[in-house]
């Protein structure tokens, strides 16, 4: 069992699961019914590099109501009373 722990961690990292996407990052599943390599060219994914890590704590960017609220209004219902 130990053994199984040790060796996950470094499976799942060169599984290239997680990928760049430029402003926004995506961990793809395991096991998907589309091709992987069509993904990787529509959105021009990057693999990260081993060892990547990431914290939404660590943004220089954050949304404020009144953003959230255009974005609802733009891309969700454009009658969203504010």
């Amino acid at each position: 069992m130990l053994l199984m722990f040790l060796i996950l961690p470094y499976f799942y990292n060169h599984l290239r699961i997680n990928y760049d996407l430029g402003k926004y990052y995506t961990i793809i599943p395991a096991t998907h019914n589309w091709n992987l390599e069509d993904f990787i060219t529509a959105f021009k994914a990057k693999s990260v590099p081993f060892g990547f890590s990431y914290s939404s704590g660590e943004n220089t960017e954050w949304e404020t109501v009144e953003s959230l609220r255009n974005l609802i209004k733009e891309h969700v219902d454009s009658d969203f009373i504010e």
